[in-house]
């Protein structure tokens, strides 16, 4: 016999028959009778929150358990409500519909109410409130102003009390270091892994980059033809801006003064010459750089004593002057870099927008350095090296130099290649056999399990296998991209169906649980 069968008041609640092949019910709360004080819920709650947990997965795995008496439940409770509207005849059904709301009204109609729930079902009561904070937000969040605000604000706090997160963050926290343990026998480092199942989880484009350079379909070059092509269009996007900004400068028309060059220049000339003497080895650097100040002194004021044309002079110092002098000729370098720095100098305290420009400009033209010089090299360099070197970002601690490495490839994803961690993770993922030092280990561990069942260890026979897919990067690289995927249908199906399947389990508990809201 089911609940429907049974139904009847009692005074302060409903009761029936047990549902039929029920499990063991979870233990009543203890909830001392009369009146609550605020100060006595919380010891009551914590008391209590194990048998609370209980009813909570108990609702959720009841639809699944017994799907008739659920579906029967929902019927009656329906029709119920039909019957209370005139939308349907007859009123056989309404007690259904009334005991779910003075259920709720119990719960929450009263500051008494509240406490005696709150006391005695804490997971309940959390999970009904993450319920509307969260529905809140999906239906709010994209309001403008403070109500959008209020409406995500909202959203967290609910996923903070949501009763769910017991469950979902201790098994987020074992997946994490499952995926160091793997990255380790396996050689290919924790970060493949993770974002193996990453791009399962997001799908799409994520998902086809990674499992085309896993399962090998798709030319390993790849990887340094959309890294290369990034830089590329980093370089082009810094001189676009440069261009934008320099604009400004170009227009002004005041004329400068060369009294800092002419300062430099005698700094240059106390340096090159000493007490008549000069350094023969600095004369032709210095011949030119004054060179090019007295050029520029008497060419026309109009363009080329402007901003912009202490622009120019400060490139063609660098292209033909700067630029040539080799890293460890420190004494060159420094006075056409102090020449270099005066021509800058002038031009930023005339125009303060110029400043701003030549710093994003060096920003951009510094990272791009870095980039090709740690990661990709020059366009001709061997595709080999820049491999080796983009997927050690893999494979390394964060905390070291390389993960300034993997800083550069999310530049380059910024830039044009969205798709390049998923893909180098994918390359490290590509072999069956452990990468590195992993490789040997499984070596030792094999051996061992082998001298084992020579002993006549018959375990270690099944040992076997699971040393050898626990080291082989490919074996989990799809282990833990079906992983993602998995995940990927739970965030779009699971959450609501959980959460659904609460509200439905816990309509036959308001039967089958006797006195439960008085």
């Amino acid at each position: 016999m089911g609940w429907q069968d049974a139904p009847v008041v009692t005074g302060g609640g409903w009761q029936s028959a047990p549902l039929a092949n029920e499990a063991p019910p979870v233990a009543e709360p203890a909830v001392p009778e009369g009146p609550l004080s605020w100060s006595d819920v919380p010891g009551l709650a914590l008391q209590n929150a194990p048998s609370s947990i209980g009813n909570f997965v108990s609702d959720i795995v009841q639809p699944i358990l017994h799907p008739i008496d659920t579906a029967t439940a929902i019927k009656n409770v329906g029709q119920g409500y039909l019957e209370k509207g005139g939308l349907i005849s007859g009123d056989q059904h309404t007690q259904y519909a009334d005991a779910v709301n003075q259920y709720f009204a119990n719960r929450y109609g009263s500051t008494e109410g509240f406490k005696r729930a709150l006391a005695e079902d804490p997971a309940g009561v959390f999970g009904d409130l993450s319920t509307v904070l969260t529905g809140g937000e999906t239906a709010l969040a994209r309001l403008p102003g403070l109500a959008g605000k209020a409406a995500k604000v909202a959203g967290t706090a609910g996923r903070f009390v949501d009763p769910l997160n017991l469950v979902t963050k201790p098994a987020a926290g074992a997946v994490k270091m499952a995926d160091y343990a793997l990255g380790v026998t396996t050689g290919a480092g924790p970060d493949a892994i993770a974002a193996a199942r990453q791009a399962g989880r997001e799908g799409g484009a994520a998902s086809e980059a990674l499992t085309s350079q896993m399962r090998r379909n798709a030319p390993i070059d790849e990887i340094v033809t959309d890294a290369r092509a990034a830089a590329d269009q980093m370089k082009r996007d810094a001189q676009a801006t440069y261009q934008r900004e320099m604009a400004a400068t170009r227009a002004n028309p005041t004329q400068l003064q060369f009294n800092d060059l002419d300062a430099a220049v005698n700094r240059i000339d106390n340096i090159v010459n000493y007490h008549g003497r000069p350094r023969q080895e600095l004369l032709p650097i210095r011949d030119k750089l004054v060179g090019l100040v007295n050029e520029w002194k008497g060419r026309d004021p109009a363009f080329f004593h402007t901003p912009a044309g202490f622009d120019e002079l400060k490139k063609v110092v660098y292209e033909d002057v700067l630029g040539k002098i080799p890293f460890e000729d420190k004494a060159a370098r420094k006075i056409a870099g102090d020449l270099y720095d005066a021509v800058k100098g002038t031009i930023v305290k005339q125009d303060p927008t110029y400043a701003k420009t030549m710093a994003n400009y060096e920003k951009y033209s510094t990272a791009l350095r870095e980039i090709e010089r740690t990661l990709i090299g020059k366009p001709n360099a061997p595709v080999d090296a820049a491999l080796r070197k983009l997927t050690s970002i893999m494979r390394n601690n964060v905390n070291t130099n390389f993960g300034k490495r993997a800083d550069m490839v999310r530049q380059l994803e910024a830039a044009g290649a969205p798709q390049l961690t998923d893909k180098i993770a994918g390359a490290s993922l590509n072999s069956l056999a452990p990468r590195g030092l992993a490789q040997a280990a499984s070596g030792v561990e094999l051996f061992h399990a082998l001298g084992d069942l020579a002993s006549g260890h018959v375990g270690s026979l099944a040992m076997i296998p699971a040393t050898l897919a626990a080291g082989s990067p490919r074996l989990v690289g799809e282990g833990s991209h079906a992983l993602g995927v998995a995940q990927r249908y739970m965030d779009q199906f699971g959450y609501p169906a959980l959460e659904a399947s609460r509200q439905i389990g816990r309509v036959p508990r308001l039967y089958v649980s006797p006195n439960r809201d008085q």
